[in-house]
């Protein structure tokens, strides 16, 4: 297949999973709409499930700690002795920005490689 013809279905394809993608986003909030609805329909009726033919529905409840003060929470751990849930790591999002320009200036730094991955860069024509 020469590149010419590569390319046009490269574009079809592109065109197509982003169709898709849509559709896909579409069904996933009708999906949490849905829910939504049936956790509020359960509540409103003090029920914890409902069974149907298809399936049996249980509203759960899961509870997790959000952190508000991360400097807080590590004193406290700390006084707890609770070390082990405590540890400097670099912080990822800061090191993406700083790093690309550590490439762009040739700094090395220990611990780390560069890692290359090619991809195709595609811009639509204008349509005349």
């Amino acid at each position: 297949m020469e590149i010419q013809n590569k390319v046009k279905k490269l574009l079809v394809l592109r065109t197509k999973a982003d169709k898709a993608e849509e559709v896909l986003k579409e069904i996933k909030l009708q999906k949490t709409e849905l829910q939504q609805s049936i956790i509020d329909e359960l509540k409103a009726n003090g029920l914890s499930s409902v069974k149907t033919d298809k399936a049996t529905i249980a509203k759960t409840v899961s509870k997790r700690l959000v952190i508000d003060d991360e400097s807080k929470l590590i004193a406290d751990l700390k006084e707890r002795k609770l070390n082990d849930y405590v540890k400097e790591q670099v912080d990822k999002s800061l090191f993406l920005s700083f790093s690309r320009e550590a490439i762009k200036q040739n700094i090395n730094l220990k611990g780390t490689s560069v890692s290359e991955s090619e991809y195709i860069s595609v811009r639509i024509n204008k349509q005349k």
